[in-house]
């Protein structure tokens, strides 16, 4: 029974993959569909993923330009989503923004149908992540579904669309559809409803996330320096102005006390010179009263 229970709770997160229903023009190699490559350009191919999802997926592709492309052109990845055998949205991955299609007559709230972002690059190990969410609410009669995009640093997503459609309760099968006229290899990993972890890294991922590191140790290590020097330059400069006013402050002070001593000798010997004349004021006086009393 236990077996059944754990059984029965792993199916949903197990993906079929790769996809079996692959009926036109894609291939597939080492557990990856190729949608369009060099070999399958100018073709339009297509692959159903029959896996019933609910709630979130998670699509790992990949759009690798390429290297003998140089004509301006726009291949696109396009993935179907389908309620209920009926298609109700579009999302196309172009080369510079991911676009939400509706189905004509699917009445669907959006504020934007697109948003902004390189998705496709000519580095052979690049790929991306994409993760769809969908969110049923009842108490409205409305679906709401969010479509976000791995951010540039490579360990978080992002916000990229969100919109509104009609109340759509049951699960969800994706169709896969790919063009290119540029010979533009457009890959799909994975699509799962389990989250993948987004801190591992590849060989070539994580030396490039160390060069990136390594420049920006080297651009504070170059900044601290810099701060050091002109810290240094302060200190001395400080100490020097410290000096100087020590030493201005010490003269002023030697002036000031000097000034102060030099008054009070002064003052002293006024005091002393009054007093002689005031004794010999007195003394005279007292010569004046003994003749006076003689006479």
């Amino acid at each position: 029974m236990c077996i059944l229970l754990v059984y029965t709770y792993l199916i949903p997160s197990m993906a079929e993959w790769p996809p079996h229903n692959c009926k036109k023009n894609a291939k597939i190699q080492d557990n990856v569909l190729i949608m369009t490559s060099a070999e399958q350009n100018k073709i339009k191919s297509r692959c159903d993923v029959l896996e019933d999802f609910s709630g979130a997926v998670y699509v790992k592709f990949a759009r690798i330009y390429h290297q003998n492309s140089n004509s301006k052109s726009d291949s696109v990845l396009s993935f179907e989503f389908t309620f209920e055998h009926e298609t109700k949205f579009s999302l196309e991955l172009h080369n510079d923004r991911l676009k939400v299609v509706p189905v004509e007559h699917t009445d669907i709230r959006l504020n934007n149908d697109a948003c902004m972002a390189i998705l496709a690059r000519q580095n052979l190990d690049w790929f991306n992540w994409m993760r769809v969410r969908v969110n049923h609410l009842a108490e409205i009669e409305r679906t709401f579904i969010s479509v976000d995009l791995v951010s540039y640093e490579g360990n978080t997503f992002t916000p990229c669309v969100r919109f509104e459609t009609p109340y759509m309760k049951s699960d969800y099968n994706i169709r896969v559809v790919g063009y290119t006229d540029s010979k533009m290899r457009q890959e799909v990993h994975e699509i799962t409803s389990i989250k993948p972890d987004l801190n591992t890294y590849t060989s070539a991922e994580l030396a490039g996330r160390l060069s990136q590191m390594e420049k920006r140790v080297q651009r504070i290590h170059t900044t601290l320096q810099r701060y050091m020097g002109y810290h240094d330059d302060h200190i001395q400069k400080t100490s020097e102005k410290h000096e100087t006013l020590k030493g201005e402050i010490f003269a002023a002070r030697n002036g000031i006390k000097s000034r102060t001593d030099s008054h009070m000798i002064t003052q002293v010997f006024i005091v002393f010179v009054a007093f002689v004349c005031i004794c010999a004021w007195i003394t005279y006086k007292i010569k004046q009263e003994k003749r006076f009393h003689l006479l």
